[in-house]
């Protein structure tokens, strides 16, 4: 038997109601010293904020007893919908939690299909997912039993007004949320529409120009290209992979909207 990451032992007397526990790490076999009158004894197990109890056991001098807790993969998928687009998010953290809102101290991050798989036992539970700046809950689960956490990501257009004329060449330096929390800050060069870089979700991303002043590409803070575009002769915007490859999105997964 695997062991588990983390468990404790208890056992109790069914006619004394005295219980007494043994708690250990990366374990999957324990060892108690049962109180020698406690003839008839529970044991329990206590492993991912859940409890699970043996029958009655009738404690002879020496007592050696296998207890089984079964385990199974559940399959978290995150994704993202953007108009009729459902497409999945990759190297998302995760985070699991008990059904009732403890965190558990486990944590993955989705695959190319993003998804992420936690080993489970029976009983409640559910995995958060954080986003640039935002954090859902899927619904609970059972071992071996699937959700999906989809965000939905939209596109806003926004018009500066001055005098009650509209303005053009105004510069976006930040975006806030209706709780008026900071969710993006742009930095801008000396020249008009001359963005620099992008701060959202506690990262900072660059952007490279083509020979016309395009945004062509977004790098991280070490400078490697993390997503590229190619425009259409009407300004279209086709969203390219680190390699130019196309790639089957309408909208930048950094939260890119300068283009």
């Amino acid at each position: 038997m695997e062991p588990m990451k983390r468990a404790a032992l208890c056992a109790a007397s069914v006619a004394l109601l005295a219980a007494f526990c043994s708690g250990a790490w990366a374990q999957s076999s324990f060892t108690l010293t049962v109180v020698k009158d406690a003839a008839h004894t529970q044991f329990r197990v206590d492993t991912l904020g859940h409890q699970y109890w043996t029958a009655v056991q009738t404690v002879p001098d020496v007592l050696a007893l296998t207890f089984e807790i079964l385990f199974a993969d559940s399959v978290i998928t995150v994704q993202k919908t953007y108009l009729t687009e459902t497409l999945p998010l990759v190297g998302i953290n995760t985070y699991l939690f008990t059904g009732g809102g403890s965190y558990l101290g486990q944590s993955a991050q989705t695959d190319s299909n993003g998804e992420v798989r936690y080993s489970v036992p029976a009983g409640s539970f559910k995995v958060r997912a954080d986003w640039l700046t935002k954090q859902l809950f899927s619904a609970t689960f059972d071992k071996g039993e699937s959700r999906t956490i989809a965000f939905a990501q939209g596109k806003a257009e926004i018009t500066f007004m001055a005098g009650g004329q509209a303005r053009s060449g105004v510069n976006v330096i930040e975006e806030r949320d209706q709780s008026n929390s900071v969710i993006a800050t742009y930095v801008f060069g000396q020249g008009m529409d001359d963005i620099l870089a992008i701060v959202r979700g506690g990262s900072r991303y660059y952007y490279v120009r083509d020979a016309h002043g395009n945004v062509a590409a977004l790098t991280d803070s070490s400078g490697d290209v993390i997503e590229r575009y190619r425009y259409g002769e009407y300004g279209e915007v086709t969203f390219l992979d680190t390699t130019g490859t196309e790639k089957t999105v309408t909208s930048s997964d950094y939260g890119n909207p300068l283009l």
